[in-house]
């Protein structure tokens, strides 16, 4: 893995971005794709699963980075993803600091 000093804004697709702010602000519902069966195809079942759809309404959302450091705890970084829009929006920069994002940050997990 690379070690990254920042992460850029746009690595964060706008689908991405919309999906969840509608998760967090109104309701996202998000149908799961059927894996097809083909005629040559040597897996007869698809697994199965508990369920076809979801949906999430007003919950929170977060953007969460991790920068890799080799032989070091890692820290998972959680950003609430209207926090996230606004620094996208008002930074100079194209990119978010480690440092940036923990000033940002609601939450910081060490394991």
């Amino acid at each position: 893995m690379k070690k990254v000093k920042s992460f850029p804004f746009n690595k964060v697709q706008e689908h991405q971005i919309e999906a969840l702010e509608q998760a967090k602000n109104a309701f996202l519902y998000h149908k799961i794709n059927d894996l097809p069966i083909y005629r040559k195809s040597k897996t007869r079942f698809a697994s199965k699963r508990p369920f076809d759809c979801f949906c999430f309404a007003k919950v929170d959302a977060f953007i969460v980075l991790w920068f890799y450091k080799p032989r070091q705890k890692k820290e998972m970084i959680w950003i609430d993803i209207d926090k996230f829009t606004k620094e996208k929006d008002i930074s100079a920069r194209k990119s978010l600091t480690e440092q940036r994002a923990k000033e940002i940050s609601n939450y910081i997990f060490k394991f």
